[in-house]
């Protein structure tokens, strides 16, 4: 398909000048399948509102049914990151809502943002937050990890994690500490929001989400949806806000990931080079937009996760080697981490085997 035809609405959406293409019927099949792997299904309607385009009826309508799905999915959202928050303010516990719909406020159309789930840090660090979740009746058939608790969809209508760490750090150890030590005190200057719901300042958003975007790049894949958030952060930031988080960068570990994000937003954005935190870098943009239009949202669409389960492990073992030049010390500590741990859970997992045996022995 024409992927300029895809960023001109794209760009609609957000407000950048463009004009109106000139587009075939049988395209525009391909322009709701795009916007579907990227889970930017709601923004590029807008841009087709806000353009006049002509689609095909029977996709025509089959598209506003799943925009006015989405609006109703972002009410649901604001709805529960109010009631989470006031349900832990009673607890006596200070919140913030991370990502999500802290960053839709920020949208020209906060309501055709596409919704994943509610993320939410709450105070008091692990032990104590899982003790209160425990206490609160929440933690039933949830799954904990080292940074957050999921919580049953049924309790709020909307999937929720509850984070006890602000944000997801990187691998090598002495950047992660710096980073984690900013995050962990920026967090708590959130403010409230018409909404109800508390959000992180901009500083602290550019930061938490420029490292998140790096974990998942380096896991399972990241998608459109965490780049257009990121130019929205930035379109709504200050001057000074921008050149605090381009300070950053070189001591959290995130200047060559940013360096990757600023190209993708300025070649397909238009991002304003007065807006961005560092100087872009072609290859690396071009590595990472690969990844991204390869995988689609989160990389659930990579060709790389298809097949067998070995296959796809193999194919991720590879993927992290190819992408060395890429930032070589991170993603040395990232496989480094990678096989301590693959080593450490050997006795669980041969445990867990001759159990299984056991059993089916019986």
């Amino acid at each position: 398909m024409r992927v300029d035809l895809f960023f001109t609405l794209l760009k609609a959406a957000l407000g950048q000048p463009t004009d109106a293409p000139q587009v075939d019927d049988s395209e525009w099949a391909r322009v709701f399948a795009l916007a579907s792997r990227q889970s930017l299904l709601g923004i590029i309607f807008d841009g087709i509102d806000k353009l006049g385009c002509t689609l095909p009826r029977e996709l025509m309508l089959k598209w506003s049914f799943r925009a006015e799905a989405i609006r109703g999915l972002n009410a649901q959202m604001d709805s529960s990151a109010k009631k989470l928050t006031e349900l832990f303010a009673a607890q006596g516990r200070t919140s913030a809502i991370l990502k999500g719909q802290a960053n839709a406020m920020l949208y020209p159309n906060p309501e055709a943002r596409q919704p994943g789930d509610i993320d939410i840090w709450v105070s008091g660090g692990k032990k104590s937050v899982i003790a209160l979740l425990g206490s609160m009746d929440l933690l039933h058939e949830s799954t904990i990890s080292d940074l957050h608790a999921h919580l049953e969809t049924k309790e709020f209508g909307v999937p929720v994690e509850v984070h006890f760490i602000a944000g997801a750090g990187i691998r090598r150890p002495s950047a992660n500490r710096r980073l984690r030590e900013f995050l962990d005190t920026q967090v708590h200057n959130a403010t409230l929001t018409p909404k109800g719901f508390y959000a992180p300042s901009l500083e602290f958003a550019m930061v938490m989400q420029m490292a998140h975007i790096y974990r998942h790049f380096l896991g399972l894949g990241i998608g459109l949806r965490q780049v257009v958030d990121y130019f929205v952060l930035l379109q709504n930031s200050t001057e000074q806000e921008r050149a605090s988080v381009s300070e950053k960068l070189r001591p959290f570990g995130l200047e060559r990931i940013a360096s990757a994000v600023m190209w993708i937003l300025g070649e397909f954005l238009g991002l304003d080079k007065s807006r961005m935190i560092c100087e872009p870098c072609e290859w690396r943009g071009r590595l990472l937009f690969a990844e991204i239009m390869d995988g689609g949202n989160f990389g659930k669409h990579a060709k790389r996760a298809k097949g067998l389960v070995f296959l796809w492990w193999v194919k991720n073992r590879l993927r992290l080697v190819r992408l060395m030049k890429f930032d070589y010390p991170e993603i040395m500590s990232y496989i480094a981490e990678y096989w301590l741990k693959f080593a450490l859970y050997i006795p669980l997992r041969l445990r867990l085997y001759v159990s299984f045996v056991k059993k089916r022995r019986k």
